[in-house]
């Protein structure tokens, strides 16, 4: 199972956050949420909050637009990021989570993050289960978060902070479902064997460290024989060393 957790450029002009806001919200055409109900029962066209299913953007850019601490021209506003599932996951998730669909996910993971950050933050959220007229391969959700916390601190994300969600948006999710993709299920079937498999595995590792073993024994004698030759000429050497000097000895 793969999640993604993806920042975009944050927003400095909220005529920039309005048109962002509206781009994810009403992009999709009814063909595409028909497409959506069939397939999952669901209506992604609705912005939704912490505490909300169907929140108020038009609120959310008040908010953000009239707060003080944002006024000023080259502050941040807000920040953007998306959180995406394969469709495989997406579906075993709906399927074993009761009744839980995109927005619980999103809230639960938010709430660890509010927790990580001792904050409470204001943020919106849509969901995109469609790429225009066909299902989406990857449902994702698209999330505007306020560049100030409920407790007046600036938010600044960094890549700590976006490893953070993705953690704890793949932690989420292993709450509900244990998933493998297709690509796992081929890679552990691949990995198990039949017990006659796995006799023949056994034999051939035996068989392999037995003949490692061989060669292991093989190089020592070899070494002892090297060694034992070299011991010899150096015997040898020093023989005829002292033969050559009981010699020059005689002559004196």
């Amino acid at each position: 199972m793969g999640v993604v957790v993806k920042g975009l450029k944050y927003v400095t002009q909220i005529s920039k956050v309005k048109a962002h806001i509206k781009y994810i919200g009403f992009r999709s055409n009814e063909l595409a949420v028909i497409k959506a109900r069939e397939e999952y029962g669901l209506d992604n066209t609705r912005f939704f909050s912490k505490d909300e299913n169907n929140a108020d953007y038009k609120q959310f850019v008040e908010r953000i637009e009239n707060h003080k601490a944002l006024r000023h021209p080259k502050s941040v506003k807000a920040h953007k990021m998306v959180f995406s599932l394969k469709q495989e996951d997406y579906k075993n998730y709906l399927s074993d989570s009761n009744g839980k669909d995109f927005k619980d996910l999103i809230r639960s993971t938010m709430d660890e993050f509010e927790k990580y950050r001792g904050q409470k933050y204001d943020w919106i959220a849509v969901e995109h289960l469609t790429d225009n007229n066909k299902l989406s391969s990857h449902p994702h959700v698209h999330l505007v978060i306020k560049s100030i916390s409920e407790q007046g601190q600036r938010l600044k994300l960094d890549k700590e902070d976006y490893k953070f969600l993705r953690e704890k948006f793949d932690v989420q999710y292993n709450k509900v479902c244990e998933y493998e993709s297709k690509w796992e299920q081929g890679y552990r079937q691949n990995r198990e064997l039949t017990p006659f498999q796995s006799l023949e595995k056994d034999i051939a590792n035996a068989t392999k460290k037995a003949y490692k073993a061989m060669e292991r024994d093989i190089e020592k004698a070899k070494y002892k024989k090297i060694k034992l030759e070299n011991e010899n000429i150096r015997i040898k050497a020093m023989q005829v060393e002292a033969e050559l000097d009981r010699d020059k000895s005689y002559s004196l």
